[in-house]
């Protein structure tokens, strides 16, 4: 959810932390498969913005590309693959018959979890 959705001193009642950035991100429900990127992302979930509607409560299977670092300090992609739920669908504010998705992760190996979470963090700012 981008943070202008939250209303102006809102308290933010999100388990995990949010980041915004984007990642290669792909949908596939029983229609098709969409490429897109994240819009934010978290251990918990991801948004994005899609070209077509998907209904809340859809179930999509996900494949997220994610930047880590390796213990070489160099920084590899993993490929993590997880099933989700849509559990909020708007017409974009930004562009003509595109849609607004948020995605909750529903099915993930906990070992692909705790690599967004480290893939989040670090990309927080230091203190």
């Amino acid at each position: 959810m981008p943070p202008e959705d939250a209303g102006a001193g809102a308290p933010d009642r999100r388990r995990h932390i949010r980041i915004l950035n984007r990642l290669p991100f792909k949908l596939a429900d029983s229609l098709s498969v969409i490429a897109t990127q994240t819009i934010n992302i978290s251990a918990s979930g991801a948004y994005c913005e899609i070209d077509r509607y998907i209904a809340p409560m859809a179930k999509v299977n996900i494949t997220l590309l994610v930047p880590l670092r390796q213990k070489s300090n160099k920084i590899s992609s993993k490929t993590l693959r997880m099933e989700g739920v849509v559990v909020r669908t708007e017409k974009s504010r930004n562009s003509e018959g595109r849609y607004s998705i948020a995605v909750f992760f529903t099915r993930a190996k906990e070992s692909d979890l705790k690599n967004i979470r480290l893939y989040v963090e670090s990309q927080l700012p230091p203190g």
